[in-house]
């Protein structure tokens, strides 16, 4: 695993990521093991242009409190093309470290975007969440929102579980004793609202728990996004248009994995 410290370097197209290993010590993949390099993963991801979504969807959908974030180390997953979320929180006034991976950086026109933003704060890196480019116990903190549960699902449907239990695992590698994942969405096909996320999630989750991981899942109600009333109309009978306003507020939307690390004992 490619071992180097924070902070990380500026943009780097993928080959020059790939050829960044050269400057530390490198284990030599298995070539047994399958999809075991950066480009055998390529196939997992997709060009997310247009897709960003800044600190007050992450405040919603996470469930967190950009406050509680001051000063720590966060790994920003699939951040999008602009860093978004980590200047908005630079923005906001609070000082923490946003690692953001993406990809798509990759992509010579997203490079171009980003060096020409005052704010941009040159903490890309092109990567995947399959094969993250830092040191063990770095990050407090691990966030994804519509990003790898999107592109690299378990789902029987188009998923792939292999790419879900790579990505989760580099997440628990990368997390400092006492920090904490949040993922989402987990939202399947389920067969009833409570059970949204059991199916695809249910099993890997367990499976991290046998490890000694806290591991949970938060349902998202409408409400926790600011979406409480409804409106909508229809035409009668008598060919009248009528309006129709229910609350929606308690219905549930989708799910979010919550994975904490516990601490080193003493």
């Amino acid at each position: 695993m490619w071992n180097y410290q924070l902070p990380i370097i500026n943009f780097q197209t993928i080959s020059e990521l790939v050829n960044f290993q050269n400057m530390g010590e490198i284990p030599q993949n298995d070539e047994s093991e399958s999809r075991s390099s950066y480009t055998s993963w390529i196939s997992e991801t997709s060009d997310r242009q247009g897709r960003e979504r800044g600190l007050e969807t992450y405040q919603d959908y996470l469930g967190i409190k950009k406050e509680d974030l001051r000063g720590k180390d966060i790994l920003d997953l699939g951040s999008g093309e602009t860093e978004r979320f980590s200047r908005e929180l630079k923005a906001a006034g609070i000082d923490a470290n946003v690692i953001c991976v993406n990809p798509d950086y990759s992509i010579e026109r997203f490079r171009k975007a980003n060096s020409a933003l005052p704010d941009w704060q040159k903490k890309s890196v092109a990567a995947i969440a399959q094969e993250l480019p830092f040191k063990d116990e770095c990050f407090d903190e691990v966030f994804a929102v519509y990003s790898i549960t999107v592109f690299a699902s378990p789902s029987k449907i188009g998923g792939n579980i292999e790419a879900t239990k790579r990505w989760l695992s580099e997440i628990v590698r990368v997390l400092k004793p006492g920090g904490e994942a949040r993922i989402m969405p987990l939202r399947s096909f389920p067969k009833s609202e409570e059970q949204i996320w059991q199916e695809d999630y249910g099993p890997l989750l367990e499976d991290l728990k046998k490890q000694g991981l806290d591991v949970s899942v938060e349902l998202i109600r409408y409400k926790d996004i600011g979406h409480t009333m409804s409106s909508s109309s229809h035409m009668n009978k008598d060919g009248v248009i009528e309006e129709f306003t229910e609350y929606v507020g308690d219905k549930i939307i989708d799910a979010r994995a919550v994975i904490k690390k516990p601490h080193e004992e003493q």
